[in-house]
């Protein structure tokens, strides 16, 4: 449900952009943003002042046995490492594709009013994608291939996409050719980040004590 209002925010706003750049202009986007913070922090803090929710965590975390879970002890269980180097794995390839989509698209629209209307129609249309995916995509392809393939296919998209966009780089005339490549590997992150890796990483969570899950 939380998933499901993000992505209905991600594109009513995105959707949204083009109208807001024009009436606005692009540097008064800020200031909504800033609005939209403020109130995220005030319902933080609400949630956090009633009694039924309780978001403290204790100082120390511990085990049953009552042992301290340090970064060595936890550094020594195979299964964490494994998790740690997934997680990193796709810190380098969003880092990678961030870089390389903001350039792309930062050099195709000069104009700040035009990019900032594209990057909000791009994202109220991966967002769209990304809520088909996850609501059709899911569970067909993690229940029938494992999560495996759902943990593989960002990571060799990216391999595949990326290489194709230094592919198209090196022929003449290719400018609106890799905008488009960049546009697709963005896109594919975005979906298959929600639809296929973050389901299938939270599930290898999921055999973990609650204390070793908080802790790692």
């Amino acid at each position: 449900l939380i998933g499901s209002g993000e992505l209905a925010a991600r594109i009513g706003l995105g959707l949204s952009i083009p109208v807001l750049v024009r009436w606005l202009s692009t540097p008064n986007l800020l200031a909504i943003s800033i609005v939209g913070l403020a109130g995220c922090v005030g319902l933080l803090a609400a949630v956090r002042a009633s009694p039924q929710v309780s978001l403290d965590e204790p100082g120390e975390v511990k085990e049953e046995g009552g042992s301290s879970l340090s970064f060595m002890r936890l550094a020594r269980d195979n299964y964490i490492v494994m998790l740690w180097s997934v997680a990193a794995c796709y810190t380098i390839c969003y880092l990678f594709i961030f870089q390389i989509f903001y350039d792309v698209a930062a050099t195709h629209f000069p104009d700040e009013a035009q990019l900032a209307a594209f990057l909000g129609l791009y994202q109220a249309f991966s967002g769209l994608l990304a809520m088909l995916a996850g609501s059709f995509a899911t569970s067909f392809v993690l229940g029938r291939f494992g999560l495996g393939v759902g943990l593989l296919a960002f990571p060799v998209g990216v391999v595949l996409s990326g290489s194709c966009i230094a592919l198209g780089a090196m022929l003449p005339g290719s400018a609106l050719l890799v905008f488009f490549l960049a546009v697709g590997m963005k896109i594919q992150d975005d979906t298959i980040f929600l639809a296929l890796y973050r389901p299938a990483f939270q599930t290898l969570r999921q055999p973990l004590s609650p204390e070793r899950r908080g802790a790692a």
